[in-house]
C-alpha cells in the first residue's frame, strides 16, 4: 500500500503537501506494522518488500523522510535491519549464478531476480542504510566503506576481467557503489581511494559502450539501451572522483562519442531505431564527461551538443517496448518522477530507457543538462568566440547578427520547443551565455528589444502553463528557475537602458519585464507557488545593486521608481496557498531550484537579506513569507546603508530605493483614505460614519500591510525622508483608523518626533491639537506623542528648557485645554503628560523660560491641583506605568514583528483546546501572525483606556453610596460607627469587655426606627453588600446567603453581535440564570456591551463556547442532564406557550440572520417559536431569547409555588 502511495498517489498530489503527506503515510504504515511477528510475507522476504517500498520514495521526499523510514525499517525487520538489509544487497550483488543447495532463503531470493529489479533492491537498500545509520557513531557512519563496499567488492574487482558474471550481479554492484557514494556520508572519502576498482569498472564501461555505438551487433545496441543511464552514470562519478583514476579509455569513449555526434550532424538523418540509439548512448556519455574538459575542448563539445538533435524513431509505436528481453525485468515507475525529477538525475543517473518515448525525454535532460554545467564553468563565453561558426541548425530562425551574437540569439528562440523538466537546464544556459552574447552593444537595440519582449512573453506564458486547473505538469525547480531567468539581473538592466521613461512616453510601450512580474504576482494570489518563485530572484537583482550605492534621489532614477514599484507590490502581496483544516502549505522558498548559484539560489537571496532561511522556516506555511522576507532585505539594505561612522549615530542619506518604496507605500495609503473620505457617488455614506473599513476586509488589510512596513521603514528616515514622511503622517493621524492601524501611526510619530522635533512639533503637532473638534482618537492618538515627547525631555529638564523653550512652551499651552476632555483617557492622558512636564521642570522655571506669553498663576494652580489632589494622584500613579513602559524605538523595528511575533493556525478552523493554548501564547508576545496578517496583541491606547477605566471604576465604586452602599467607603465608615457605638452601649449595660458584633446588626440600627433609622436612610431593595461575584464570594459581606440559580444555561455562541450579547446577558443575570455561553469572552471588555451589560457580567457566570466547539459543548450539557431547546422555526416547532420547559434547560439562540446552523439542529430535542401576528414576523435576537427566558422563568416559578 505505501509503495503505490508513493509511486501513483503522490506524485498527483500538490507539491506543497507532499511533504506533509509523504511523512503521515510513513507513520501510519509505521504503526500498523509495530508488534507484527516479522518473517516471510507470502512467499518473499520482507526485506524484499521493505526495500521495494523504500525505492518508491521520490528522491526529492527523501531527506524529510530520514527518520520515519528507519523507525519503518525498525518496525518491520526487528532491532538487526541493517543486517538483514546488508544480507540481501550481498546476495544481490553475489556473482555466482542460479540456486543451489545450501542457500539461505534471502542469498536465494538474490540470485534469482531479474536485472532491472535487483537494481530496484538495491536503490531501496541504501537508502535503508543510510536511514539507520542517520543516527548512529563510530562505524555506522562509515557505511559505504565498511557495509557497502565489503558487500559488493567479489564484483568489482571481476566486473571486467570476468564476463561470465550475471548482469544482476554488475547492474547491483556498480549502481549501488556509485549511488551509495553519492547518498552516505563517507562516499565521496571513499570514491577517492578505490583507484583500483576504478579502472576495472572503467574498462567494464568502456567494452559495453563501444557496443551500445554500434561497434558490436545489432542486437548489443538494443541490449546496452536499458543500461546506457548507468553507464553515464558510472562515468560521471567516475571522472569527478579524479583525473588520475581514468585514463585513456575515458579518452575513448569520449572520442568515440564526439565522432558518432558529428557523424549523425553531417548525414541524413533517416530514424532508423537503432540510429536514435546510438545517437542517445553518445550523447548521454558526452554529458557526463563534458564538465571535466579543458577549455577550447567544452567550448567545441557545448557547440557540439547545441547542434546535436535526436529524430523520432520511424516505424515504432512510441509506447512500445525499446529491449522486450523477457530476462530483463521490470521495474514499474512513474514517468513525472524518472524523467521530471530535477534533482534525482546527480544520484540516480538519466531515467531508463524501456520505452521509445523515453529515448527523446533522457536525450533532451543528457543535452541541456550537460550544457547547463558547460555554461556554469568559467571562461565559456571567450572560448565560444574563438570557435568557428556553427552551421545553422535545422529549423532554427535565421539572424543576421555576427557570430558569437547568433548563437546567443538562437539559443533565447529555442524557448518556443522545449518542455519541462530540460527547459530549466536551458533557463541555466540563456542566463550565462545567450544574455552576454544578445543584450550589449553590438547588437542593435531594435533587436534587443524585440528579443526582450519576445522573451518576457515567452517566459510568463510558460509559467501562467503550469497554473490553473488545466495546467500542464511542472516541477517547482522548472517554475523557480524561469522565473530566476525572468528576474535575472541582465534582463533587468536591459529594460532600464533599453525601456527608458521617455521612450515608454513617447512610444506608448509598457515595460515588458515590469509588466510580466506584475501579472505573475496577481496570479501568485491565486495560484499556489508563483509569487515564491518570483520573490526571491526578484529580491536579489533588484537589491544587490542597491547595497552598494544610497546617493541620489529617487525621483531623479526612474529606475529606481520601478523597482520600488514592484517593492510595494510585494510589500502588499497575500500569496495563495493550501489550506488544510487550520493549517496551510506552500512551498519551500527556492525550493527544486537547480542551479543554486544563480538568481533564485538561497545564495543570492541570503545576500541581500540574510535571515531569509529562518524567516523561511518560522513562515513558510502562510500566505505572508513573500512580504516578510520583501520587508527584511529592505530593512537589511537600509540598515546597511547607515553612517558607522557618525559619532551619533545619525544616518545622512537613505537609501534610494528604500525611499522611492516609502513614497510609493504613502501614495498607496492616501488613495485608499481619500476613497474611503470620498467613497464613489454610487454608494451611500453617512456624514457622521468614521472613514474606517471593515476589519479584515480588502482595505483594512492593505492599511495594515503598508503601515507596518512604514513604521519599520521609516525609523531608518534621515532629515530629508522624515520632512516628507512626517507630513504624510499627521494627514493620517488627523482621520481615525481602526485601533491596530493606528497603533503603528502612533509608533512612527512617537519615533520621528522624538528624533526630529523641529519638524514635527511646532509645523505639525501642535496646529493639530488647536483642531479642537477632532474625533476622540484623533486626540488621544495626538496626545500619546505629547505624553512620549514629555517624558523623554523631563529626563533631562534643563537641557531641553535651554535649547527648545519656544517648543516646549507651545506644546504644554496646546495640551492644557485637553484637560476638560469629555473622554476619560484623554484627560487623563493630557492630565499626566502636563504634570510630567511642568514637574520636572518646576513652574517657576517654566514661566520664566515661557516670559509673558502665558499666566503664571494658571500654571502655577494647575500644577498645584495635579500634585496635591489625591485622585489626580492616583490617576498619574496607573498611567505612570503604561508611559514607563512604552518604549516605541523597540516596537518599530523589523525584529518585533518576525521575532517577538506567534503564527498561529486558522482561529476559525481550530478546536476549542487549540485556542485556548493560542489566547494563553498570545499574552508573551507582541504580535500574533493570524488570518495572513500581523496583528498587535495589544495596543497602547487600548492599553491606556482600559487603565483610565478601572480607575475610574474603583472611583465610582468608592464615592457613589447609590452604586453598592456596602462598598464605598462612606458606608463602611457609617458601618463601622453603628457597630463601635453599639458595642460600647451593650458593654455598659452587660459589663462585658468587648462584645461581638455584626454588620447585619448595625444595618438594622442604621434604618429602623420611626425617623429613619441613625443614618436617615430608606429601606429599599439593595443588598447591602454587593452581589456575589461569580466563582467568587461576595464583595464587602463576611457572610451570605445566595438564592440558588435558575438552572437555565443560556447558549449564544452563535450570535456575533455585541449589543445583543451584552443584553442577554443583562436578562440572564436579572433572571438568576445559571451561566451564559458566548463566543468570545473579550466582548466583555468592549465599552459598547459594558454600557448595555451595566456590571452584569461581574455577577453571571459566563463561559466561552466558539462556533467550532458549541456541539461537543451541546452534547456535554445533555451527559450532564440539560435537555436541549433551540429558538427557531421549523417544520416541527412548538408555540412557546404551549411548551412545558424541563427544569434543566440549555436554550440555544441563533445567529442575527442565519439562525440555528442546519448542523446544530438535529442535536436539539426541541425548538420552540414566539408566536407572532404582525407583519415583520422577526423579532432581535436579544428580544426573543429574553422571552423565553422569561416563559421559562414563569413556569418555574409556578411550579416551586406548587
Amino acid at each position: 500500500v505505501l509503495g503505490f502511495f508513493f509511486s501513483s498517489i503522490l506524485t498527483k498530489t500538490p507539491i506543497s503537501v507532499r511533504r506533509n503527506l509523504a511523512s503521515l503515510a510513513v507513520c501510519t504504515v509505521t504503526r500498523l506494522c509495530e508488534g507484527a511477528p516479522a518473517g516471510d510475507c507470502g512467499g518473499d522476504t520482507l526485506v524484499q518488500r521493505v526495500a521495494e517500498t523504500v525505492a518508491s520514495v521520490p528522491d526529492n521526499l527523501l531527506d524529510e523522510l530520514q527518520d520515519p523510514l528507519a523507525a519503518l525499517a525498525k518496525a518491520t525487520l526487528g532491532p538487526d535491519a541493517m543486517g538483514h538489509s546488508t544480507a540481501l544487497l550481498r546476495a544481490l550483488a553475489d556473482p555466482g549464478d542460479g540456486a543451489c543447495s545450501g542457500l539461505s532463503a534471502v542469498e536465494t531470493l538474490g540470485r534469482s531476480v531479474t536485472p532491472m529489479v535487483a537494481v530496484q533492491l538495491v536503490l531501496g537498500i541504501v537508502r535503508l542504510l543510510w536511514s539507520l545509520g542517520a543516527k548512529s557513531n563510530g562505524d555506522n557512519q562509515r557505511l559505504c566503506s565498511s557495509v557497502v563496499l565489503p558487500a559488493i567488492a567479489p564484483t568489482l574487482h571481476n566486473i571486467h576481467r570476468r564476463p561470465y558474471i550475471p548482469r544482476r550481479a554488475k547492474a547491483a554492484a556498480v549502481f549501488s557503489y556509485v549511488y551509495a557514494c553519492a547518498l552516505l556520508p563517507d562516499g565521496s572519502a571513499t570514491l577517492e581511494q578505490q583507484v583500483e576498482i576504478h579502472t576495472e569498472m572503467l574498462a567494464y564501461v568502456e567494452v559495453h559502450h563501444a557496443e551500445a555505438l554500434g561497434h558490436g551487433s545489432a542486437s548489443g545496441v538494443i541490449e546496452e539501451s536499458s543500461w546506457m543511464w548507468l553507464h553515464a552514470l558510472l562515468l560521471r562519478a567516475l571522472w569527478q572522483a579524479s583525473s588520475s583514476c581514468v585514463g585513456g579509455g575515458a579518452d575513448g569513449i569520449l572520442e568515440s562519442s564526439a565522432a558518432v555526434i558529428n557523424n549523425h550532424l553531417k548525414a541524413v538523418t533517416t530514424g532508423e531505431p537503432q540510429e536514435v540509439l546510438v545517437t542517445l548512448a553518445a550523447a548521454s556519455a558526452l554529458a557526463a564527461v563534458a564538465p571535466k574538459l579543458d577549455i577550447d575542448r567544452r567550448a567545441r563539445l557545448f557547440v557540439l551538443l547545441w547542434r546535436c538533435h535526436l529524430p523520432r524513431a520511424r516505424g515504432v509505436e512510441v509506447r512500445f517496448d525499446v529491449n522486450d528481453d523477457e530476462g530483463l525485468g521490470h521495474w514499474q515507475r512513474n514517468r513525472l518522477e524518472e524523467h521530471y525529477d530535477l534533482h534525482r538525475v546527480d544520484r540516480e543517473g538519466l531515467g531508463r530507457t524501456l520505452e521509445w518515448r523515453d529515448t527523446m525525454a533522457v536525450f533532451l535532460v543528457a543535452k541541456w543538462r550537460a550544457l547547463a554545467s558547460l555554461a556554469c564553468l568559467p571562461g565559456l563565453i571567450t572560448a565560444l568566440g574563438k570557435q568557428p561558426p556553427a552551421e545553422q541548425q535545422a529549423g532554427a530562425p535565421v539572424f543576421e547578427e555576427p557570430w558569437p551574437h547568433r548563437f546567443g540569439l538562437a539559443l533565447l528562440a529555442e524557448l518556443e520547443t522545449l518542455q519541462p523538466p530540460h527547459i530549466a537546464f536551458w533557463a541555466m544556459v540563456v542566463r550565462r551565455v545567450a544574455f552576454p552574447l544578445v543584450f550589449t552593444a553590438s547588437v542593435a537595440e531594435d533587436r534587443q528589444r524585440e528579443m526582450l519582449h519576445a522573451l518576457c512573453s515567452g517566459l510568463r506564458g510558460t509559467i501562467l502553463e503550469a497554473t490553473g486547473d488545466s495546467s500542464t505538469y511542472m516541477p517547482q525547480g522548472c517554475m523557480a528557475e524561469l522565473a530566476a531567468t525572468l528576474c535575472d539581473p541582465l534582463l533587468l538592466e536591459a529594460e532600464r537602458r533599453l525601456f527608458p521613461p521617455t521612450f515608454c512616453e513617447q512610444s506608448s510601450a509598457e515595460s515588458p519585464l515590469t509588466e510580466a512580474v506584475r501579472r505573475l504576482l496577481a496570479v501568485g494570489e491565486v495560484s499556489v507557488g508563483v509569487s515564491r518563485c518570483v520573490v526571491a530572484p526578484l529580491l536579489a537583482s533588484l537589491l544587490r545593486p542597491s547595497l552598494h550605492s544610497n546617493q541620489g534621489d529617487s525621483h531623479e532614477n526612474p529606475s529606481e521608481a520601478a523597482a520600488a514599484e514592484l517593492m510595494v507590490a510585494l510589500l502588499l502581496h497575500q500569496e495563495a496557498t493550501i489550506p488544510d483544516g487550520a493549517a496551510q502549505y506552500a512551498p519551500n522558498i527556492a525550493a527544486g531550484v537547480v542551479d543554486s548559484d544563480g538568481p533564485g539560489g538561497n545564495g543570492s537571496l541570503a545576500a541581500v537579506c540574510p535571515r531569509a532561511c529562518e524567516l523561511g522556516r518560522k513562515f513558510g506555511g502562510t500566505p505572508g513569507l513573500t512580504r516578510i522576507l520583501t520587508l527584511a532585505a529592505l530593512d537589511c539594505l537600509a540598515e546597511r546603508s547607515s553612517c558607522d561612522g557618525n559619532p551619533r549615530n545619525e544616518r545622512t542619506t537613505l537609501p534610494t530605493l528604500v525611499l522611492a518604496t516609502l513614497h510609493g507605500l504613502l501614495a498607496a495609503l492616501r488613495r485608499a483614505l481619500e476613497h474611503l473620505l470620498r467613497p464613489p457617488s454610487s454608494r451611500r455614506h453617512s456624514p457622521a460614519r468614521p472613514p474606517t473599513p471593515m476589519p479584515m476586509s480588502s482595505t483594512h488589510r492593505m492599511q495594515l500591510r503598508a503601515w507596518q512596513a512604514v513604521l519599520v521603514l521609516g525609523a531608518h528616515a534621515d532629515r530629508a525622508t522624515a520632512k516628507f514622511l512626517v507630513a504624510e503622517l499627521f494627514f493620517h493621524l488627523s482621520v481615525t483608523h481602526v485601533p491596530d492601524v493606528r497603533e503603528y501611526q502612533e509608533l512612527l510619530g512617537c519615533v520621528l518626533c522624538g528624533r526630529f522635533p523641529d519638524l514635527a512639533v511646532e509645523p505639525l503637532l501642535v496646529p493639530a491639537l488647536k483642531q479642537f473638534d477632532a474625533a476622540v482618537q484623533v486626540s488621544a492618538s495626538l496626545l500619546i506623542i505629547v505624553g512620549y515627547l514629555f517624558r523623554t525631555w523631563a529626563a533631562s529638564p534643563k537641557e531641553a528648557l535651554r535649547s527648545q523653550p519656544e517648543r516646549i512652551t507651545a506644546l504644554v499651552l496646546a495640551t492644557v485645554p485637553y484637560l476638560s476632555h469629555n473622554a476619560a483617557y484623554v484627560r487623563g492622558c493630557a492630565a499626566w503628560a502636563y504634570q510630567e512636564m511642568v514637574s520636572a521642570v518646576g513652574p517657576e522655571s517654566f514661566c520664566a523660560h515661557a516670559g509673558g506669553s502665558i499666566d503664571a498663576t494658571l500654571i502655577q494652580e494647575l500644577q498645584r491641583f495635579q500634585t496635591e489632589n489625591r485622585e489626580c494622584q492616583k490617576m498619574r500613579g496607573r498611567l505612570k506605568l503604561v508611559f514607563t513602559d512604552f518604549e516605541p524605538g523597540p516596537r518599530s523595528i523589523l525584529e518585533c514583528l518576525v521575532d517577538r511575533s506567534l503564527v498561529l493556525q486558522d482561529v476559525s478552523e481550530s478546536s476549542q483546546q487549540q485556542q485556548q493554548q493560542q489566547q494563553q501564547k498570545q499574552q508573551q508576545y507582541e504580535h500574533v501572525f493570524a488570518d495572513s496578517e500581523f496583528q498587535p496583541t495589544s495596543t497602547f491606547l487600548s492599553h491606556l483606556k482600559r487603565e483610565v477605566a478601572e480607575e475610574m471604576n474603583v472611583l465610582w465604586d468608592r464615592t457613589d453610596p447609590s452604586q453598592y452602599p456596602s462598598y464605598s467607603e462612606s458606608w463602611q465608615q457609617l458601618v463601622a460607627d453603628a457597630m463601635a457605638a453599639e458595642a460600647m452601649t451593650h458593654g455598659a449595660t452587660t459589663g462585658a469587655a468587648r462584645v461581638a458584633f455584626s454588620e447585619t446588626d448595625a444595618l438594622d440600627l442604621m434604618v429602623g426606627g420611626a425617623a429613619g433609622g441613625a443614618a436617615g436612610l430608606q429601606r429599599k431593595f439593595v443588598p447591602p453588600a454587593a452581589p456575589e461575584v461569580a466563582g467568587g464570594g461576595a464583595r464587602g459581606a463576611t457572610e451570605r446567603v445566595v438564592a440558588r440559580r435558575m438552572p437555565l444555561v443560556v447558549v449564544a455562541s452563535l450570535v456575533d453581535k455585541v449589543p445583543n450579547v451584552a443584553g442577554l446577558s443583562r436578562t440572564c443575570e436579572v433572571f438568576n440564570c445559571e451561566a451564559l455561553c458566548v463566543p468570545n469572552l473579550k466582548i466583555t471588555k468592549d465599552q459598547v456591551f459594558q454600557s448595555i451589560s451595566v456590571s452584569a457580567e461581574k455577577w453571571l457566570p459566563m463561559s466561552e463556547v466558539t462556533k467550532v466547539g458549541l456541539k461537543q459543548h451541546l452534547l456535554e450539557l445533555r451527559r450532564q442532564g440539560f435537555s436541549l431547546v433551540g429558538v427557531e422555526q421549523t417544520h416541527s416547532s412548538v408555540p412557546l406557550d404551549s411548551w412545558q420547559f424541563a427544569p434543566s434547560t440549555a436554550l440555544v439562540l441563533g445567529a442575527e440572520k442565519e439562525g440555528i446552523d442546519a448542523e446544530v439542529l438535529p442535536l436539539l430535542d426541541a425548538c420552540v417559536e414566539i408566536p407572532q401576528a404582525g407583519q415583520l414576523r422577526s423579532l432581535n435576537v436579544h428580544v426573543s431569547g429574553s422571552l423565553v427566558i422569561w416563559e421559562y422563568v414563569r413556569q418555574r416559578r409556578a411550579a416551586l409555588a406548587t
